[in-house]
């Protein structure tokens, strides 16, 4: 059952134990398996193992997102604006 992909790390089980460093949080080499209910190391493997999901988006992803959503909202606002001094004129 030794399969390195399998580790502890790895898994959904694993909630992880963090140290505090100086100027940030650091990872801890054990963690608490909710499944075994007990503390395992990081690097250990089981029967019980469950893939994490990758539920991260990058970085990059983000800022274009953010981005388009920004250029939509200020063209919303420019449309208002419009509006709102046709609305004036009359």
């Amino acid at each position: 059952m030794e399969n390195g992909s399998n580790q502890c790390f790895r898994c959904k089980n694993l909630d992880r134990y963090y140290t505090k460093g100086v100027k940030s949080f650091n990872k801890a080499k054990c963690g608490w398996c909710s499944k075994k209910v007990a503390d395992v190391n990081i690097h250990e493997t089981c029967d019980k193992f469950v893939p994490a999901t990758k539920s991260r988006r990058s970085n990059r992803l983000i800022k274009i997102n953010l981005n388009n959503f920004l250029t939509e909202l200020s063209q919303l606002r420019k449309l208002l604006e419009c509006e709102r001094d046709d609305n004036e004129d009359m």
